[in-house]
């Protein structure tokens, strides 16, 4: 999904990498997918009542920690190529010519050849167990790269490499580091989510502020639009959480006031033509820009 106020910057040397693609998005479905990010958008940033069962469990435990997985975030590979095939974090964007959307998420590539494409909360074996999205094993051949999906179906594509960053599949892959510590992270940031199609719209803004005191306040507001033959729908939600964050690697940590935690990887993404450094940061499928 673009970003409605954050494009990431692709490196300017892979950006003839970049290939269209078509996603069959029907009116409904696009309505319902646009739903579904609004409501996800108002659960994840609003603060649960004391009596909340629904962001609560009888336990006591946390749904948040259900969700995204316990434990601590281990430390991936490095980023590199062995074999002819790539292992470590990567920053994978695609851009879909028929929606015009720009695609962000952080892929891992495991050293013993398995894949974790839009991976949220980590790298421990728990984590990855947990990761119900894609995932796959890749295999390398001369210049093409091919991995076979969970599901048994496979991709393979030539790989255009460009230092430890490559191309495939229509995605431009770029390694990424650790934040250099917590007071790289600390500061006001704003991101968001926007998809079109057919006269249809959804749009999602966040503000994240994580203070230098380690408490943070979230602020998320989503809304969706559109109409098909039979209906018109329009929705809107808005939120609010503050507590407390913590930086452990890659990992992000943010503990409300009721307990409640959401843990999601974390990485810098630096324009170097701006003054500000990091100016922007990826979360949980979100890219903040510095504000």
């Amino acid at each position: 999904m673009e970003s409605n106020n954050v494009t990431a910057p692709a490196p300017p040397s892979s950006s003839s990498c970049l290939k269209g693609g078509a996603i069959a998005l029907g009116c409904m479905g696009m309505l319902l997918f646009a739903a579904g990010i609004a409501l996800l958008a108002f659960y994840f940033a609003r603060t649960p009542s004391g009596d909340d069962e629904a962001a609560v469990d009888d336990g006591g435990g946390s749904v948040f920690g259900d969700l995204f997985g316990g434990g601590s975030g281990d430390t991936p590979a490095d980023a590199t190529f062995k074999g002819g095939r790539p292992v470590g974090l990567y920053f994978m964007t695609r851009y879909w010519s028929y929606t015009g959307t720009l695609e962000k998420s952080a892929w891992y590539f495991a050293p013993d050849g398995q894949v974790y494409g839009n991976l949220e909360t980590g790298f421990s074996d728990a984590d990855l167990a947990a990761h119900d999205g894609q995932r796959g094993t890749c295999s390398a051949t001369g210049d093409s790269l091919t991995v076979t999906w969970s599901n048994g179906k496979s991709t393979t594509s030539d790989v255009e490499r460009d230092g430890d960053g490559f191309a495939w599949d229509g995605g431009i892959f770029v390694p990424v580091e650790p934040f250099s510590g917590a007071e790289a992270i600390a500061g006001r940031w704003e991101g968001g989510e926007s998809l079109s199609h057919g006269g249809s719209r959804v749009s999602v803004a966040k503000t994240l502020e994580l203070r230098e005191d380690e408490t943070f306040e979230w602020d998320s507001i989503s809304f969706v639009a559109g109409e098909t033959a039979r209906t018109e729908i329009a929705a809107s939600a808005q939120g609010g959480s503050s507590g407390t964050w913590k930086l452990s690697g890659y990992s992000l940590i943010l503990t409300d006031a009721n307990g409640v935690t959401l843990r999601g990887i974390a990485f810098p993404y630096d324009d170097e033509d701006t003054p500000v450094s990091p100016d922007r940061f990826f979360f949980h499928g979100t890219m903040y820009k510095h504000r």
